[in-house]
């Protein structure tokens, strides 16, 4: 049984209107726990849909989706929330973080709506920032911080609660290349520690350092 299963997953916007896209055209993919993947493919093709359909930041119009043997295609918008708060951390292209606040309080983000203690929230926010290299950074501001140190700050947000699956999006797409490197190196080293990750990626050089490469054109997966 794979992890992570999509079944003819169909995506579409706007439906039944002048301005419909056919986003994803049944899709299937199977992917095993502790694999490093990378979905490349030209713009529009339909990579990010896929990953925010995988990061339950959007659901499928059409289709199956299962983690490890939950259908998530039949579960409702709050337990579709709590996964994705669980077992899913996401890295953005352009970083998603608050740039008046600090390393340390936007790492802190993703707990503030749990019960737990507020002096226990930033000494995990403070531990997380130190397995990405960063804990010197805790009480600047990330306004202050260069691309490569942002994206590190949002790599340690994306673990604050400890997911077995790390979704990037066009991770390094703003770093130049030795800070690129950096980055796919961190992100090797969480894969290496056990963790799923999936990264959506124009760069070929990093995408031939993952485990397997998806390309998808047109939203249909072309091969590997």
């Amino acid at each position: 049984m794979s992890y992570i299963s999509l079944e003819q997953i169909d995506k579409k916007y706007n439906i039944n209107t002048a301005a419909e896209v056919h986003a994803l055209r049944g899709v299937s993919l199977e992917i095993n726990k502790g694999q490093f993947v990378s979905i490349v493919g030209p713009s529009g093709s339909g990579k990010s849909t896929l990953l925010h359909i995988i990061g339950c930041i959007d659901t499928a119009t059409g289709g199956r989706y299962m983690i490890q043997d939950k259908d998530l295609s039949q579960i409702n918008n709050k337990e579709l929330a709590e996964i994705r708060n669980k077992k899913i951390g996401f890295v953005l292209q352009e970083f998603g973080l608050i740039l008046n606040n600090t390393s340390i309080d936007n790492v802190s983000i993703p707990l503030m709506f749990s019960k737990t203690k507020l002096k226990d929230i930033k000494n995990k926010a403070y531990d997380t920032l130190k397995k990405v290299g960063i804990e010197d950074l805790a009480y600047k501001k990330v306004n202050q911080l260069s691309g490569g140190q942002r994206q590190r700050v949002a790599i340690a947000r994306a673990l604050i609660n400890d997911p077995q699956i790390i979704l990037a999006d066009e991770p390094t797409g703003s770093l130049d290349q030795n800070t690129s490197m950096d980055i796919i190196k961190l992100l090797m080293e969480l894969n290496e520690d056990g963790r799923t990750v999936i990264i959506v990626t124009h760069n070929i050089e990093i995408a031939q350092m993952c485990d397997r490469i998806v390309t998808i054109k047109d939203g249909m997966i072309m091969g590997e």
